[in-house]
């Protein structure tokens, strides 16, 4: 018998008597899935940053989530205010669910607030940062929103899958809706937005306008806004559009 032989029995047996072991005690197990990332616009409040001497204008405003506010501990909360250039802000869900951040902002402007976990996201939640002598705002419609009767798809965040993505508006009102061509926050040369489309563009009753967004060829992207503005006075609808893990 060669040593080849020998040594392709000898395989073989160790693979039988490591099935016989294995039989009726060993188990796969399934690959467990990525928690469910949570916020409750309810328990999160946007109030004027704070000094000894009461509200300050500079220091921007405090989005901050009483327990239970965002899920799961340990899980990402970042807020990006939409009406300027700067980086989003980020912080750690704490172990009861609350989390504090200052976003540097404006009486009057939108932030945009999400949790993230593992790949998994919250909806966003928007929020206007409250007049420096107001009173906390909690998020929810933000003056200038897009009459109802038009319906985007998605309303509010749009995921890459294979480096390209549609948003729909669509025109359930009585009469012509007008599009402004789209716009980036930060970065237009990340992303193509509303490529091949005439702009502006009218949307008759009934119909639908599709925007395409695809990422350059070369160009570095993770996450970016982008901005439709619907309506004879545009009003601007905000659109979170990132790549997919």
């Amino acid at each position: 018998m060669s040593v080849r032989s020998v040594r392709d029995i000898r395989w073989l047996s160790g693979l039988v008597a490591a099935l016989i072991l294995c039989s009726g005690s060993c188990e796969i197990s399934p690959k467990p899935e990525p928690p469910d990332a949570t916020l409750d616009p309810n328990r999160v409040d946007v109030g004027a940053a704070e000094d000894d001497t009461g509200p300050t204008r500079g220091d921007g405003v405090v989005v901050s989530g009483a327990a239970g506010a965002a899920s799961p501990a340990g899980a990402t909360v970042r807020a990006y205010n939409l009406d300027s250039t700067n980086s989003y802000v980020e912080t750690t869900v704490a172990e009861d669910g609350s989390f504090e951040l200052v976003v540097p902002a404006e009486p009057g402007d939108e932030i945009r607030i999400q949790v993230i976990a593992e790949g998994a996201r919250s909806q966003p939640t928007d929020a206007e940062a409250p007049p420096l002598e107001g009173v906390d705002a909690q998020p929810g419609a933000v003056a200038g929103a897009v009459d109802a009767c038009v319906q985007i798809d998605p309303p509010a965040e749009l995921v890459l899958a294979a480096e390209s993505g549609v948003i729909e508006i669509r025109n359930a009102c009585a009469t012509d809706v007008a599009v402004a061509a789209p716009t980036t926050r930060i970065d237009p040369s990340a992303l193509a937005v509303g490529a091949g489309a005439v702009w502006p563009a009218t949307v008759l009753p009934g119909e639908s306008l599709s925007v395409t967004v695809e990422m350059v060829a070369g160009a570095a992207f993770d996450e970016e806004i982008v901005f439709l503005w619907i309506g004879t006075t545009p009003e601007r609808t905000a659109i979170t559009v990132y790549r997919a893990d």
